[in-house]
Protein backbone atom coordinates (compact mmCIF):
# COMPACT_ATOMS: atom_id res chain seq x y z
CA UNK A 1 0.00 0.00 0.00
CA UNK A 2 1.52 3.13 -1.03
CA UNK A 3 2.33 5.72 1.87
CA UNK A 4 0.10 8.81 2.70
CA UNK A 5 1.98 11.84 2.21
CA UNK A 6 0.99 15.36 2.43
CA UNK A 7 2.12 15.17 -1.16
CA UNK A 8 -0.54 12.28 -1.96
CA UNK A 9 -3.42 13.96 -0.07
CA UNK A 10 -2.88 17.39 -1.61
CA UNK A 11 -3.12 15.29 -5.35
CA UNK A 12 -6.14 13.49 -3.89
CA UNK A 13 -8.04 16.78 -3.16
CA UNK A 14 -7.09 18.71 -6.07
CA UNK A 15 -8.37 15.77 -7.70
CA UNK A 16 -11.74 15.88 -6.08
CA UNK A 17 -12.14 19.62 -6.05
CA UNK A 18 -11.73 19.61 -10.21
CA UNK A 19 -14.51 16.28 -10.27
CA UNK A 20 -17.02 18.43 -8.09
CA UNK A 21 -16.38 21.69 -10.36
CA UNK A 22 -17.11 19.05 -13.84
CA UNK A 23 -20.50 17.67 -12.26
CA UNK A 24 -21.52 21.42 -11.10
CA UNK A 25 -20.72 22.79 -14.53
CA UNK A 26 -22.35 19.52 -16.10
CA UNK A 27 -25.57 20.03 -13.95
CA UNK A 28 -25.64 23.84 -14.76
CA UNK A 29 -24.67 24.27 -18.19
CA UNK A 30 -25.28 21.50 -20.13
CA UNK A 31 -28.34 19.34 -18.12
CA UNK A 32 -30.77 22.29 -18.31
CA UNK A 33 -30.52 22.50 -22.02
CA UNK A 34 -31.15 18.45 -23.37
CA UNK A 35 -34.06 17.50 -23.95
CA UNK A 36 -34.30 13.77 -23.47
CA UNK A 37 -37.09 11.33 -25.22
CA UNK A 38 -37.13 7.98 -24.21
CA UNK A 39 -39.58 5.65 -25.85
CA UNK A 40 -40.80 2.31 -23.10
CA UNK A 41 -42.90 -0.24 -24.42
CA UNK A 42 -44.99 -1.36 -21.37
CA UNK A 43 -46.47 -4.97 -21.58
CA UNK A 44 -49.19 -5.63 -19.53
CA UNK A 45 -51.05 -9.13 -18.79
CA UNK A 46 -54.53 -8.67 -19.22
CA UNK A 47 -54.25 -5.34 -20.50
CA UNK A 48 -57.67 -4.54 -22.45
CA UNK A 49 -57.18 -4.96 -26.09
CA UNK A 50 -59.11 -1.75 -26.69
CA UNK A 51 -55.43 0.03 -24.91
CA UNK A 52 -53.37 -1.65 -26.97
CA UNK A 53 -50.86 0.64 -28.41
CA UNK A 54 -52.17 4.08 -26.12
CA UNK A 55 -49.19 6.19 -26.11
CA UNK A 56 -48.63 8.24 -22.72
CA UNK A 57 -46.33 11.25 -22.48
CA UNK A 58 -44.76 12.22 -19.44
CA UNK A 59 -42.73 15.94 -18.49
CA UNK A 60 -41.63 16.02 -15.01
CA UNK A 61 -39.56 18.65 -13.60
CA UNK A 62 -39.14 21.31 -16.09
CA UNK A 63 -38.25 24.02 -13.31
CA UNK A 64 -39.19 27.05 -15.52
CA UNK A 65 -36.59 29.80 -15.43
CA UNK A 66 -33.99 28.14 -14.20
CA UNK A 67 -30.47 28.06 -16.33
CA UNK A 68 -31.43 27.32 -20.19
CA UNK A 69 -35.51 27.25 -19.41
CA UNK A 70 -37.00 29.75 -20.91
CA UNK A 71 -39.94 30.62 -22.68
CA UNK A 72 -38.19 29.07 -26.10
CA UNK A 73 -37.60 26.09 -23.97
CA UNK A 74 -41.04 25.49 -23.53
CA UNK A 75 -42.35 26.11 -26.68
CA UNK A 76 -39.60 23.24 -27.67
CA UNK A 77 -40.98 20.93 -24.86
CA UNK A 78 -44.70 21.51 -26.11
CA UNK A 79 -43.75 20.68 -29.59
CA UNK A 80 -41.26 17.52 -28.95
CA UNK A 81 -44.55 16.04 -26.98
CA UNK A 82 -47.34 16.81 -29.45
CA UNK A 83 -44.73 15.15 -32.19
CA UNK A 84 -45.39 11.87 -30.52
CA UNK A 85 -49.11 11.92 -31.40
CA UNK A 86 -49.82 10.56 -27.94
CA UNK A 87 -53.12 9.63 -26.09
CA UNK A 88 -52.43 11.32 -22.74
CA UNK A 89 -50.68 13.63 -21.53
CA UNK A 90 -49.27 14.23 -17.89
CA UNK A 91 -47.67 17.04 -16.66
CA UNK A 92 -45.45 14.93 -13.28
CA UNK A 93 -44.92 18.37 -11.57
CA UNK A 94 -41.70 20.85 -10.52
CA UNK A 95 -42.97 23.15 -13.28
CA UNK A 96 -41.47 26.31 -10.79
CA UNK A 97 -37.69 27.46 -9.89
CA UNK A 98 -37.16 30.09 -7.00
CA UNK A 99 -35.01 32.99 -7.12
CA UNK A 100 -35.89 33.41 -3.65
CA UNK A 101 -38.13 32.26 -0.78
CA UNK A 102 -40.57 34.91 -2.53
CA UNK A 103 -40.09 35.50 -6.17
CA UNK A 104 -40.12 33.04 -8.76
CA UNK A 105 -37.61 32.72 -12.04
CA UNK A 106 -40.41 32.93 -14.16
CA UNK A 107 -44.19 33.66 -13.56
CA UNK A 108 -46.75 30.97 -13.38
CA UNK A 109 -49.00 32.32 -15.77
CA UNK A 110 -45.85 32.34 -18.48
CA UNK A 111 -45.03 29.24 -17.49
CA UNK A 112 -49.03 28.07 -18.05
CA UNK A 113 -49.39 29.89 -21.54
CA UNK A 114 -45.44 28.17 -21.95
CA UNK A 115 -47.54 24.67 -21.45
CA UNK A 116 -50.82 25.72 -23.31
CA UNK A 117 -50.04 24.22 -26.65
CA UNK A 118 -50.11 20.85 -25.46
CA UNK A 119 -52.28 18.81 -27.04
CA UNK A 120 -53.52 14.77 -26.40
CA UNK A 121 -56.71 12.85 -27.92
CA UNK A 122 -57.62 12.59 -24.27
CA UNK A 123 -56.04 15.75 -22.58
CA UNK A 124 -53.16 16.80 -20.63
CA UNK A 125 -53.16 16.10 -16.93
CA UNK A 126 -51.18 17.86 -13.83
CA UNK A 127 -49.38 16.80 -10.50
CA UNK A 128 -47.98 19.38 -8.09
CA UNK A 129 -44.32 19.12 -7.21
CA UNK A 130 -42.91 19.61 -4.09
CA UNK A 131 -41.16 22.88 -5.66
CA UNK A 132 -44.94 23.80 -6.43
CA UNK A 133 -46.40 23.05 -3.54
CA UNK A 134 -43.86 25.34 -1.57
CA UNK A 135 -44.44 28.41 -3.91
CA UNK A 136 -48.30 29.01 -4.55
CA UNK A 137 -50.56 25.38 -5.11
CA UNK A 138 -53.56 27.35 -5.63
CA UNK A 139 -51.31 29.89 -8.41
CA UNK A 140 -50.43 26.54 -10.79
CA UNK A 141 -54.17 25.29 -9.92
CA UNK A 142 -55.47 28.29 -11.82
CA UNK A 143 -53.36 29.50 -14.32
CA UNK A 144 -52.99 25.79 -15.62
CA UNK A 145 -56.99 25.18 -15.57
CA UNK A 146 -57.12 28.59 -17.38
CA UNK A 147 -55.04 27.30 -20.26
CA UNK A 148 -57.09 23.88 -20.29
CA UNK A 149 -54.48 22.02 -18.40
CA UNK A 150 -56.51 19.46 -16.06
CA UNK A 151 -56.35 18.03 -12.72
CA UNK A 152 -57.04 14.42 -12.02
Amino acid sequence: MPEFSLKNFALLAVFLAVAAALCVAYGYFIEPRRLVITNEEIRLKDWPQALDKYKIVAIGDIHAGSNGVDREKLRRIVAEANAQRPDLIVLLGDYVSEKSETELRMPIAEIADGLSGLAARDGVLAVLGNHDGATCPSCVKREFTRVGIERP
